[in-house]
């Protein structure tokens, strides 16, 4: 996940003396998380948030979580009486003509100059204190580009980030320490006027534990007064008027009762009593509005009550469908991936088989061969050499004959010496035959 966020040259200006809002009566504090502000080591930079801003920021990030938002703060980097510094936020700046994914977030040439074009239409001594983005479904953290980011661009050491992760309910404040790196607050504090304690305490109690999912993300609307201001607030002077107001109704109706037993004549005493019911019932409507009214406002509290818990049911479920349809579509991906990859396959095993049947072929042809050749194996032989075979075994023949006649020729008359032919001298020749036999 990264951020990309472009912006030009801020300015620096040195911390201005002022006193902390929790020092200060006309605010009201309420602190979020487990914040140590103080002079020890473990001590963290205190940072006050006005109440509307911080709401402001956590709409924002509830209109879209597909992708990452982000903005910049407003307010002032102070050191009280004592010399310690602290951040005051007051004003925030959505960030328009960005471009983002789910995990990535840039703030573009327009977006920057928008910004700046607002801010100009804010006090000049209102400054730029640090940035807010989003990370839905990620939760909190500061990823390299973050802290790129907050290193080249927010890089003083009272400049605070802010990560808010709306889809697990989770937010965290970054600042600088001594050792020049980031890190993570405990927590921080809620600001507003003395007039909105009930609202404070609510809001602060939501921060601290409460699902995220409530009215506070619809938008600058405030929150009905019956809800935030208790029924043991009004003033002792109501409820003498409801009592009084109670005392003359119980009054009239005793009168009523005891005109209504007069009988002035035969059948008087019931005229007159309807009379004096209709006069009460005219002169009384005032009282039975203004009772009407009281309990018209603790239906109110109930409708608002309601109200509050049906939106808090229906903003969970928008965000349950946002990170579901999110979810879908990465299946969505995953599928085509993996389509696209076993038509791939597909493609290379009807390669093989190709190249398969090829070899099976051409393995077929050379058995073939093997077989004609071993059944003939002279077919060759007989072919290249039989001409030559013939000429040659013509030619000895015909030297064997020449050689047989010269032989002939050349035989002498004389007997053949019995020593030359290995003959025994004396042969048994049978009687009866002659020397020429």
């Amino acid at each position: 996940m990264s951020s990309e966020i472009q912006f030009g040259e801020l300015e620096e200006n040195e911390p201005e003396k002022m006193v902390r809002p929790d020092r200060d009566a006309h605010f009201l504090v309420g602190a979020v998380g487990n914040p140590t502000p103080g002079n020890s080591e473990s001590a963290e930079l205190p940072i006050y948030v006005d109440l509307d801003v911080m709401r402001d920021m956590e709409a924002h990030s509830q209109t879209n979580t597909r992708v990452e938002l982000g903005g910049v703060m407003l307010g002032k980097q102070c050191i009280d009486q004592q010399g310690q510094p602290f951040v005051v936020v007051t004003d925030s700046l959505r960030a328009a003509h960005y471009e983002a994914t789910r995990g990535s977030f840039k703030f573009t040439h327009d977006t920057w100059q928008q910004i700046s074009r607002q801010r100009a239409q804010f006090h000049p001594d209102l400054e730029m204190v640090g940035w807010y983005h989003t990370h839905p479904g990620w939760t909190v953290f500061l990823s390299p580009m973050d802290l790129f980011i907050c290193n080249n661009f927010f890089n003083r050491p009272l400049d605070v980030a802010l990560v808010i992760d709306p889809c697990n309910d989770d937010r965290g404040w970054f600042q600088w320490n001594e050792r020049g790196e980031t890190e993570q607050t405990g927590g921080f504090f809620l600001t507003t006027n003395r007039y909105r304690e009930s609202e404070l305490q609510y809001f602060c109690s939501l921060y601290n534990g409460n699902p995220m999912n409530d009215p506070r993300y619809s938008g600058h609307s405030s929150i009905p007064s019956t809800t935030v201001v208790p029924m043991d607030n009004r003033k002792p002077w109501h409820d003498l008027v409801i009592v009084g107001m109670l005392l003359m109704q119980g009054l009239l109706l005793g009168m009523i009762f005891l005109k209504a037993f007069q009988f002035d004549g035969d059948v008087a005493g019931p005229t007159k009593a309807d009379a004096a019911l209709v006069k009460l019932e005219t002169e009384n409507r005032s009282l039975r509005l203004a009772l009407d009214a009281v309990a018209n406002s603790d239906q109110e509290k109930q409708l608002a009550e309601k109200f509050a818990d049906v939106e808090t049911e229906r903003v969970r479920a928008s965000a349950s469908l946002d990170g579901q349809i999110a979810l879908s579509d990465s299946l969505k991906n995953e599928k085509r991936n993996l389509i696209e990859q076993s038509v791939g396959q597909q493609q290379k095993i009807a390669a093989l088989d190709r190249e398969l049947e090829e070899l099976k072929n051409k393995y077929a042809r050379a058995a073939d061969a093997i077989d004609v050749s071993n059944d003939n194996p002279t077919t060759a032989a007989d072919t290249n050499y039989g001409p030559l075979w013939l000429i040659g075994s013509s030619l000895l023949g015909l030297l064997a004959g020449a050689s047989a006649m010269m032989f002939l020729q050349n035989k002498p008359d004389t007997p053949i010496v019995s020593e030359e032919l290995n003959v025994p001298e004396e042969l048994n020749v049978p009687e009866g035959l002659n020397e020429e036999q």
